[in-house]
């Protein structure tokens, strides 16, 4: 019986050890939600810049103004091979709809648009100009977003300062 005991102890304290690091290993995580609008693009854009690095990135999550359209556009930032771009990736309806809308609206301003493939995602990536006004426009001009639209702010390996985390 005293055996028992043991190993059912030692089975115990085996979970609550795993528990405890997988629980330390979730909160460590690099991704995280937070709470933004338009306005933030600036900041979120200077806070990777300054502190990001390779395959670092920062994604606005927002639903369009479009009443006739349910489905979410993510609009990322991220560093690759040391420089930052505007990804426009390839996933999802609104996304392959608005592609030329996106193409036509860059080249407009003078952005040089580059088809590239990751992962096996296919995005379209854009290095030079002012790439807050590009994501800015893209927000206001293509998806109707106001100062004040509710925008989700998700983070990976990158650290963003002087913003409430999210709770949806």
């Amino acid at each position: 019986m005293k055996i028992l005991g043991w190993i059912l102890g030692g089975a115990v304290i085996v979970f609550v050890t795993y528990w405890a690091w997988l629980s330390y290993r979730v909160e460590m995580s690099p991704i995280k939600f937070y709470a933004a609008n338009p306005t933030d693009v600036q900041n979120v854009f200077r806070q990777l810049s300054d502190k990001g690095s390779d395959s670092s990135f920062v994604i606005f999550w927002l639903m369009p103004e479009d009443p006739h359209n349910d489905e979410h556009v993510e609009l990322q930032f991220s560093i690759e091979g040391g420089e930052i771009g505007f990804d426009w990736v390839l996933l999802g309806e609104t996304k392959l709809k608005d592609r030329n809308v996106f193409e036509t609206l860059a080249a407009s301003d003078g952005y040089k648009v580059v088809a590239r493939r990751a992962n096996n995602v296919d995005y379209l990536r854009v290095e030079n100009g002012d790439l807050v006004e590009l994501c800015r426009k893209v927000m206001t001009e293509m998806y109707g977003a106001t100062e004040e639209t509710y925008v989700e702010l998700i983070t990976g390996s990158v650290d963003i300062d002087g913003f409430k985390m999210s709770t949806t």
